[in-house]
């Protein structure tokens, strides 16, 4: 399971009117659609109220420096927390391993973090927390 929070206000940020879980039952994803085609915005009360706490100062640091990471990056950052290496990250995500090596590269800076070793340990608790 992903931080459903983080990704639902990516969406939204990008423009979407809504976010589901891919998880959630058939009648809940109808009421999202007709929510949505009626020009309404749509989240689960649960990712709202969720949500709505980060909006009033329930933020957590770690989140607020996830937040920086562009999607690629982010997904880099979960592969690396999932044990990927980095020719395995290259290949699932069809790309070279230089390309890796750069996003790499870019989430230790903005996660201030000195090494690979401390990447692999920020990703490795960020996994394992959204578990």
């Amino acid at each position: 399971m992903k931080d459903e929070t983080l990704y639902a206000e990516r969406c939204l940020h990008a423009g979407a009117m809504g976010y589901i879980n891919k998880e959630e039952a058939p009648d809940k994803v109808i009421e999202a659609i007709r929510a949505i085609v009626s020009g309404r915005v749509w989240l689960s009360p649960v990712l709202s109220e969720q949500l709505l706490h980060r909006m009033v100062g329930g933020r957590e640091d770690h989140r607020l420096l996830l937040e920086t990471l562009m999607d690629r990056e982010l997904e880099v950052f979960e592969l690396i927390g999932r044990g990927f290496t980095t020719r395995e990250t290259a290949q699932r995500l069809q790309v070279i391993h230089k390309t890796i090596e750069a996003h790499r590269e870019h989430v230790k800076s903005k996660l201030s973090l000195r090494n690979a070793a401390q990447l692999t340990r920020r990703a490795v608790q960020w996994v394992e927390r959204e578990l």
